[in-house]
């Protein structure tokens, strides 16, 4: 094997580790997404819950440690957290209509990370190919050169 030949197969071999980083990035990515996606789901269950009792179970945090039995006041109107510590008052049917919005928009960008993700690991698997067909190369190689005893 060429020193050529040598350099333009560790450059291979870093390509194929740079993919199965992005692919592992991609996977937490996806992840992401796929809790932003049960989240409007439960979101939209809820509101749904609202329109059909005064009684609801509500989180008491993030990670729903806590659940409280609350009575609904308001069907109405809810708070709809629009981005960083803001919150709006917003009619029900509004704020279905904004989960909806987001729940498309949050399967569209599934569907695009599902398509880079399945490029890549293409991407990987001709790298992995390449490497393999020139491993045996170089072990045939090294079988012919070895010397016979």
């Amino acid at each position: 094997m060429s020193q050529q030949q040598a350099i333009d197969i560790n450059t291979i071999v870093a390509q194929a580790e740079l993919l199965r980083e992005r692919l592992a990035a991609l996977d937490l990515l996806i992840a992401d997404v796929q809790a932003a996606i049960s989240n409007v789901e439960a979101a939209l269950k809820t509101l749904s819950a609202i329109s059909s009792s005064d009684i609801v179970l509500a989180p008491g945090d993030a990670g729903f440690n806590t659940i409280f039995k609350a009575r609904v006041e308001d069907k109405e109107k809810v708070l709809y957290h629009i981005g960083g510590n803001i919150y709006a008052y917003l009619p029900r049917d509004k704020v279905e209509e904004l989960l909806l919005r987001r729940l498309q928009t949050l399967g569209k960008t599934m569907n695009q990370l599902n398509k880079e993700k399945q490029v890549t690991a293409d991407q990987l698997a001709q790298l992995e190919y390449i490497i393999n067909a020139a491993l045996a190369a170089a072990r045939t190689q090294a079988g012919r050169q070895a010397p016979k005893t």
